[in-house]
């Protein structure tokens, strides 16, 4: 099975993958990072359910061999994500209808795989590897 990529997701699912690569790295900053992003999404219809997000977020960062992916791969870990998100926002399915999908339901296409390897393919005959 191909790995899940950004090409394979939703714009809500890579939206919130990319900012749990940034959430992820703040660091220390991570309460200001979110104030950010909660003033940011005030008039979006993520910012309803963007509390609940940051709390799997965190539950996501509890294990301290928690990976983001690379590039447009996402890590094992961002499909948890993805799976914890269906799970915790799917309950109120009413209120924001199927804004996140398990990874296992997300049709994988391969694109973003392949073109990783182009991509790494050109960073080497670039450095006469």
């Amino acid at each position: 099975m191909a790995q899940l990529g950004f090409s394979d997701l939703t714009e809500d699912e890579a939206f919130v993958v990319c900012l749990y690569r940034d959430w992820h790295s703040s660091g220390e900053t991570r309460p200001s990072f979110e104030d950010m992003i909660k003033t940011a999404l005030s008039h979006d219809r993520l910012f309803h359910c963007i509390g609940d997000v940051f709390a799997v977020f965190q539950d996501l960062a509890l294990d301290r061999f928690a990976i983001c992916g690379v590039d447009d791969l996402l890590s094992p870990q961002e499909e948890q994500l993805l799976d914890a998100l269906a799970l915790q926002i799917g309950r109120n399915r009413s209120a924001f209808g199927d804004v996140f999908r398990p990874a296992s339901t997300i049709p994988r296409s391969g694109r973003d795989v392949l073109q990783t390897k182009i991509e790494t393919s050109h960073r080497c005959v670039a450095a006469g590897v």
